[in-house]
């Protein structure tokens, strides 16, 4: 895989966003038994290129960011999912959305103090 320090984003078919440090951390989140199933949409860098999803029964996923760049297409996704989510993301300004995410996301944990032991004193950053 690819190894890439850019923040990701990873859309799901229900509208829910979610946002990684790098492409290793999503793709260790992720399952293929998901990707097969289709569960998730797309999945972006931070920097606006597509990544491409691939899993395999019985395989890790792999995550590879490609050469093809839409940031229109990302921010209209980070907007409708922000919208499902109840979140209003500054989309002048990815990487503060992504890191935004992310501590949202970490303070959806539950219990914290699970979290705290095993995932950090607090959420990644880009």
């Amino acid at each position: 895989m690819e190894h890439s320090g850019c923040g990701v984003f990873v859309f799901g078919k229900d509208g829910d966003v979610m946002a990684f440090p790098d492409l290793e951390t999503a793709a260790g989140w992720m399952e293929s038994i998901d990707v097969l199933e289709g569960e998730y949409e797309a999945a972006f860098t931070v920097d606006g290129r597509e990544v491409t999803i691939v899993g395999e029964r019985e395989s890790p996923v792999s995550l590879r960011a490609t050469d093809v760049r839409d940031l229109d297409g990302l921010r209209k996704r980070l907007a409708r999912s922000g919208d499902h989510l109840g979140l209003n993301f500054p989309l002048s300004d990815l990487t503060a959305v992504a890191n935004d995410l992310m501590r949202w996301q970490w303070e959806q944990r539950w219990p914290r103090w699970v979290s705290r032991l095993f995932g950090g004193k607090g959420p990644p950053q880009v």
